[in-house]
């Protein structure tokens, strides 16, 4: 069965574009997407109302909650109870949740305890930044290094994988100070820690303490679903091929769509 996928249809984190690279949809020569060919659902991103609505949103595998998709809503970055609630509950239940770099709020609200953003009153951190970042899951970077050299080097001026496992990450937008452990019971009692796992981590140079070197795309684990976020964006110009950040993407895709070998603990109480 084909995984449902709901993708806010964002600018300038144009996801979308990412998803018709991964064969999802047809491309266009600038590396765009061509409307009307996607295997997924574009969301409008004008107002909330796709998330007020827990039945709608699990009729998917996958929500993206790009870059900017909640920047001009009403009340904006506070994430009223209801809509909360139901993010929870959607990853409670086994969604898979994906947000980056100023749609912050949307990790750090429903999943208070897994992370602690630097600016989490203003979820976009001016300027962006660029960062020489660190690939430090060593499977990730296996898989990195393993591919080909066309897709090692796209060309056009977009990083490469030449330097791995350093990558470049651009466009981060946001700043994680700290992850910290989640630690639950699982079914016979013991003790697992469901807090994030980082892929990649790399310094803030728009941050108080630029040396520091801080998580920058991490995936956690809430009941049976799991929660991903990434301070960089993945696609903001279109471009043919896929650079270093949307492979990383690609990879974080694969991976929490991984089903669990024995039934996952429950979500932290509260």
């Amino acid at each position: 069965m084909d995984p449902r996928i709901a993708v806010y249809d964002t600018d300038p984190d144009k996801v979308k574009n990412v998803l018709a690279k991964f064969g999802l949809g047809q491309v266009a020569g600038d590396g765009s997407l061509v409307g009307g060919t996607q295997n997924f659902t574009l969301i409008n991103d004008d107002s909330p109302v796709f998330l007020e609505n827990l039945t709608e949103m699990n009729k998917y595998h996958i929500i993206f909650v790009p870059c900017a998709t909640t920047k001009f809503w009403p009340g904006a970055p506070t994430v009223p109870d209801s809509r909360r609630e139901n993010v929870k509950a959607y990853v409670a239940g086994g969604g898979k949740w994906y947000a980056t770099d100023h749609s912050n709020e949307y990790i750090e609200q429903p999943f208070p305890d897994y992370q602690e953003f630097h600016a989490p009153a203003m979820p976009d951190i001016q300027p962006a930044y660029d960062s020489n970042g660190l690939v430090v899951d060593p499977e990730l970077l296996a898989w990195l290094q393993a591919l080909p050299p066309a897709l090692k080097d796209i060309g056009g001026g977009n990083p490469t994988l030449n330097n791995l496992p350093g990558i470049l990450t651009r466009l981060n937008y946001s700043g994680i100070d700290l992850i910290s452990p989640v630690i639950v019971q699982d079914m016979e009692g013991k003790d697992v820690d469901v807090g994030h796992h980082t892929w990649v981590e790399g310094p803030c140079a728009s941050c108080s303490n630029p040396q520091m070197i801080r998580p920058m795309a991490i995936t956690g684990q809430y009941g049976c679903g799991r929660m991903m976020y990434s301070t960089f964006e993945n696609s903001s110009d279109n471009h043919p091929g896929l650079n270093p950040q949307e492979l990383v993407l690609l990879y974080m895709i694969l991976e929490i769509g991984v089903c669990f070998e024995k039934p996952p603990p429950p979500p932290p109480p509260g």
